[in-house]
């Protein structure tokens, strides 16, 4: 079970918040984070990264 609190900064300050889906493509097991055996697709790294670059350079000045 997952728990955000991010909705408490939105009630006070203008923001977004997405997730990056970041599963291994062939796991037979995916474990959770903090876990000794979590690992996940570094890709999906450069597509956060990308979202984050988009949202920075449309963002109005």
């Amino acid at each position: 079970m997952a728990g955000e609190d991010f909705s408490y900064y939105l009630q006070h300050t203008k923001g977004a918040f997405f997730f990056t889906g970041a599963a291994l493509e062939n796991a037979e097991t995916i474990y959770p984070h903090h876990h000794p055996k979590f690992d996940f697709n570094e890709k999906a790294m450069l597509t956060a990264a990308k979202v984050l670059i988009g949202a920075a350079v449309s963002y109005p000045r």
